[in-house]
Formats: C-alpha cells, structure tokens, sequence
C-alpha cells in the first residue's frame, strides 16, 4: 500500500512554519552520516524527520531531546499505537497505527545520532553539517597505520553482483555476519569487519588480532571420575592422528590436536563459499574471489575504497 499521500498530507497540514527546521536536522543528519532509510544506510528517512520536526518543535528542541534518547524510545504523536515494536526507536506513524516509521534504523545509525547531537551540543559548529570529507589514503600512510596498530587486515574481494542496492546491502552484512562467524568458529580473534562495494569490485574487510594461529589446540574433556564420557572423549582422542599427546590437568583430560586451519586467508579459500551469503552473492563468491592480507590489500586502487580504507585505520 503506497502512504505517501497519507504522509504528505500529515505533515503539510502541520509543518507550516517550520520547514527550515526540517531542512537543517536533514543536513545535520547527512554530516553525522545518518540520513537515508535505504537498506544500505538504515539511518533515518525523509518522513521520520519531518515526524520529528513535527513533535518536538524545532530543529534545536530535536536535537536537545535525542541527545538522552535510549533504545526503545517510542512517540507517537496521535496516541494511538496499536503494536508493541523491537527496534531502537518507535515512531508510531500518524496515519497507521501499527507501522514504525523508523523500522529500518538500525541501532547504531540511531547511537550514532545520539553521539552527533551530543557533541553539536557541546561544541555547535559548521562542521557537524559539512564534515570536511575524507581523502583517499595512499600506499605509504596504509602501511604506517598497519605498523602501528600491530593487527592483521584482510579484505574479501569479489565482483559486485548486479543488483540493486537494497537488494545487495542486506546480503552484504549477511556475508560479513557469516566471515566473522566462520573466523571465530576456528579460534581467530576478530576485532571489526566492514563493507565497502563499487561499481565493480566489492571487499569485505576484517582486522583480527591475528591471521595466523599455532599448529596445535587443546581439547579439553569432562574431568576424570565423570567416568562414561570421560573415557569415551580419552578413546576419541588417544592414539589419534594429528594428536601430538594427551594429559590430566585440573582433573580433566587434555589432547593437544592439530589444527584443521592455521590460516584465516586458507580457512576462507576453502569454507567461504559454504557459509549463507545470500544469492546473488553467493553466486558471486562462487564464480571467484581473492582474499588480501595486509600490503596486498594497496592493489586495490579504487579511489572510493581508498577513502573507505582511511575510515578504517
């Protein structure tokens, strides 16, 4: 069901007056990174803002107000809510009842406005509208920050399916949800992960502590008297292959086995595409991808990456 003219005709017979409002919190949103419902952005849409505007006043008693918001926080303007909702912020809609205008902001685009409010409170200034925008960063920097933060980089690369973004975007954190899942499943560390996608190449990055582990882990059993499953776990493991030796400790039996993986780049060469990626990524992924570590990641030359990658160190 299309509501715009519903929405349209809300807001018009109550926004007179304080439209220059609307149009300062939009590009006080777009500085703080957080306009725009598309699933690629899950921030804040046009009408939620408007919404805002309209209960709250002005652009300055907004901004007051959101800088002590909560997950959870709720308005709704004609009283007249009919659901419970989940998401971080409710903003029941005017003109249904049961629909949250604000479903697709994510928690934290919603804390990330929070933030933004707080320090414009603090400190108003041109910047928080027109933030100075990043340059990309070059070979030499990348290297310098990589030394200094004593961490492993690997980027995922892939052809960018051809799709449109609201289709992509959802698909893409699925993958970057199931590369962090994977990489902790086999005792990798992982510190962030991120998304970037261009027009014809999309990485998937992740920071660990560490891309590489030793060659053997501990498997530790139940302690020794709890008899039946402490002696089926000591025949599993005892005079096993890739078992390099078994002992009690703290009352529990203990073997030290050989990894499966001992690389994070081997471990995605050989388990990424069976991971859930969603469609067109999938099929994507399985046509080929590369995956790069550290310095190999400055072959990626994208000037748009390249600005993504100084966001990210």
């Amino acid at each position: 069901m299309d509501r715009t003219p519903f929405h349209n005709e809300f807001v018009k017979s109550r926004i007179r007056g304080r439209e220059d409002d609307v149009l300062l919190m939009k590009q006080f949103m777009r500085g703080g990174g957080v306009y725009g419902s598309e699933l690629k952005t899950q921030g804040f849409s046009g009408y939620l803002t408007e919404l805002l505007i309209i209960n709250y006043g002005s652009f300055e008693k907004t901004v007051k107000a959101a800088s002590s918001w909560k997950p959870g926080k709720k308005i709704d303007i004609m009283q007249h809510s009919e659901l419970e909702h989940s998401e971080p912020l409710v903003m029941v809609d005017p003109t249904d009842p049961r629909r949250n205008v604000a479903a697709a902001l994510s928690l934290d685009k919603f804390c990330m406005f929070i933030d933004h409010c707080r320090e414009f409170l603090k400190s108003p200034e041109v910047k928080f509208f027109f933030p100075e925008f990043p340059l990309p960063i070059e070979d030499k920097e990348f290297f310098e920050k990589m030394e200094s933060r004593k961490t492993s980089q690997l980027a995922i690369v892939f052809e960018t399916p051809d799709v449109v973004d609201d289709v992509l975007y959802p698909q893409l954190y699925k993958m970057e949800q199931a590369a962090a899942s994977l990489i902790n499943e086999y005792d990798f560390s992982v510190i962030k992960t991120g998304v970037w996608s261009g027009e014809n190449e999309t990485v998937i990055m992740l920071e660990l502590i560490s891309a590489t582990l030793p060659n053997l882990k501990k498997r530790i059993g139940p302690p020794v008297w709890v008899r039946e499953h402490a002696e089926k776990f000591k025949a599993k493991y005892e005079g096993a292959e890739n078992v390099f030796g078994g002992y009690i400790e703290d009352g529990k039996y203990v073997f030290e086995v050989q990894r499966k993986y001992t690389t994070a780049k081997g471990l995605f060469e050989e388990q990424l595409v069976n991971s859930s990626l969603g469609k067109q990524v999938h099929q994507s992924v399985s046509k080929g991808f590369e995956v790069l570590e550290d310095a190999d990641i400055c072959r990626l030359k994208d000037q748009s990456f390249r600005v993504f990658l100084r966001k990210w160190v």
